[in-house]
């Protein structure tokens, strides 16, 4: 979702998405690699879930990437049909990765998106 949302953008085309209306877990590569890495280096066994634990709508991830992209008129939510059965909500439940390895994903979407942005090996412009 997120690199084509990016891609259509970046390259002046209208980013096209269903409604938006699930609830879903987003977290970036860089934070998710930096999770793992912390999770090998503790003692915690067992099943732990490497997520950022916070919720937010598809619709407004979509936004926020099309407002830093700094082209929102091109994002066309509801443009495509929403996939049958599609959860409502699917959020990761994060205790462990927090309490156990002391792991806290950025709370920051947007500065991770701007990172992003500025990277020269992915421009959103």
């Amino acid at each position: 979702l997120v690199p084509s949302i990016m891609i259509a953008l970046r390259e002046g085309r209208e980013a096209q998405c269903a409604s938006g209306r699930p609830i879903r877990d987003f977290i970036s590569t860089p934070s998710c690699g930096a999770a793992l890495a912390a999770l090998a280096a503790s003692d915690v066994e067992g099943p732990v879930n490497v997520a950022s634990g916070a919720p937010i709508t598809i619709a407004a991830m979509a936004r926020l990437i099309a407002q830093i992209a700094g082209r929102p008129y091109l994002l066309r939510l509801g443009a495509l049909p929403d996939r049958p059965n599609e959860p409502p909500y699917m959020v990761a439940h994060t205790g462990r990765l927090r309490r156990e390895v002391g792991f806290t994903a950025p709370t920051s979407l947007a500065a991770e998106l701007r990172a992003l942005q500025m990277s020269a090996s992915n421009p959103l412009m």
